[in-house]
């Protein structure tokens, strides 16, 4: 078995901040490390020859303490300018968990936001962060097989990937607040859970997302004008309105990239 995991850090247990400061830092990096550890030691528990492969793609991509995963784990770790949630994902895995948030907008839900764009859609389905995800490994065959996060997300991801495992670990009672399990509970929930989700991958009761059909149609809605006009920088996409662009492409890794590729763009606009 050989399975993606890509941890990005809001839905962990005991995280309600993305403060800049030193200390805050330093223990969410620790609370998200400890998550990972409990996961992957539960993996290898399940099935010992796993090959486990983990992103870590919260912000900077430095966030992890590797040596403290288990020893036949591969980290990809990437700089700020390359760093994508999926990146190296293939039709070589047999599933992927993906560890997030929910959409920007979402009354409740903890830290919602898809990168800095304010809307994502294919073919017209908003989608978040775990959207773009599940629809990058659909392409490969890649079934969406666990997730853990707020309850929020949750909902998000039964709408998604019905068959997709999840764990709540924590309840958003508003962007910046959350009512959470205690770290060690939240551990204990996703070492079971992870379980059950790959009994029940073995037993083919997870598949990949469905897509849609192809033309596939990308929109992004920005903040304002000015990053849709940095975002326009990019080759085939056009102007719908002052803040939103349109991309269209034959297949969903065309489209993933164009999304990442106007994300950067607008990032590097002078005035907002």
């Amino acid at each position: 078995m050989k399975l993606y995991i890509s941890s990005d850090q809001e839905g962990v247990s005991g995280i309600a901040t993305r403060s800049r400061d030193t200390w805050d830092q330093a223990e969410n990096k620790r609370l998200q490390t400890e998550e990972m550890v409990a996961l992957c030691n539960s993996i290898l528990e399940y099935n010992p020859k796993t090959e486990i492969v983990v992103n870590d793609s919260h912000g900077k991509g430095l966030n992890l303490d590797f040596e403290k995963l288990p020893e036949p784990v591969d980290m990809i770790r990437q700089s700020p300018e390359i760093l994508d949630q999926m990146y190296g994902i293939d039709d070589s895995y047999d599933g992927f968990m993906f560890f997030a948030h929910a959409m920007r907008g979402v009354q409740g839900a903890l830290l919602s936001h898809v990168w800095e764009v304010h809307d994502v859609k294919i073919n017209g389905k908003k989608l978040g962060e775990a959207g773009l995800a599940a629809y990058i490994a659909a392409h490969y065959g890649v079934p969406f097989v666990y997730a853990s996060g707020d309850d929020a997300y949750q909902r998000e991801i039964k709408d998604l990937s019905p068959t997709t495992e999840f764990d709540v670990v924590k309840y958003g009672m508003g962007r910046y607040v959350a009512r959470n399990k205690h770290p060690k509970a939240a551990r204990k929930i996703i070492a079971d859970g992870v379980k059950r989700a790959l009994k029940r991958l073995d037993a083919g009761e997870i598949v990949p997302v469905e897509l849609p059909d192809a033309p596939y149609v990308l929109e992004m809605k920005f903040d304002n004008a000015g990053a849709a006009d940095a975002a326009c920088w990019m080759p085939g996409a056009e102007r719908v309105d002052g803040r939103t662009t349109s991309f269209v492409a034959d297949d969903i890794p065309t489209v993933y990239k164009a999304f990442y590729c106007q994300t950067r763009l607008q990032r590097g606009r002078l005035i907002p």
